[in-house]
């Protein structure tokens, strides 16, 4: 009897393990690294928004060490919103996926970037709002993609047309709520540097 109930809490164990192994291997980056390693997938025409049967297999990395890095955006109408700072690769890769609720995060890139956006283990729907720089602190809107919900499974890649030096996931209907057009600037201040 004893050997029994030690072979069940051992299976038991063995499952929990493999399942806690399995589920972790299926997360999904919002930003898609290339093989390369580099952040983005190279593209050299590309549309908006891009169909795709597959999307590209990516090995899944943790989150790095948290630096409570926080960016407060303030919008041309004097609004703001607070949003998390994604500025290495394990923080672009994870993004906002697995997140319960609406959350905003600014994804920083080192040289202007193409980067590709998916929505897969989305758990709401965001705006993107692709930007450039023009200071420290002040970000010009190059263009926005906006209402774009959860897929499962994800399949549309997001991207903009042009190389962005920052991007802003925000909850959707930001976009039509602060009436943001392109070239509007926003100015963002970031803390916990």
């Amino acid at each position: 009897m004893m050997m029994r109930m030690v072979t069940v809490v051992f299976l038991c164990l063995l499952g929990v393990g493999l399942w806690s192994f399995w589920s972790s291997s299926e997360r999904s980056p919002s930003v898609i690294p290339s093989e390369d390693s580099s952040s983005v997938i190279p593209n050299e025409d590309p549309p908006s928004v891009i169909p795709s049967e597959d999307p590209p297999f990516v090995i899944p990395s943790e989150r790095s060490e948290s630096r409570d890095l926080k960016a407060l955006i303030t919008f041309p109408n004097a609004q703001t919103l607070q949003a998390d700072v994604a500025d290495t690769e394990p923080e672009r890769a994870a993004g906002l996926s697995y997140r319960p609720f609406p959350q905003a995060m600014v994804f920083l890139f080192d040289v202007p970037a193409v980067p590709s956006f998916w929505m897969k283990e989305m758990n709401f729907p965001i705006d993107i709002i692709w930007l450039t720089k023009v200071s420290d602190v002040t970000f010009s809107v190059a263009e926005f993609s906006t209402e774009i919900q959860p897929e499962f499974p994800a399949k549309t890649l997001y991207r903009p047309q042009a190389p962005v030096d920052a991007v802003l996931e925000a909850p959707s209907g930001t976009v039509k709520s602060q009436q943001l057009t392109i070239g509007d600037s926003l100015d963002i201040q970031f803390t916990g540097r």
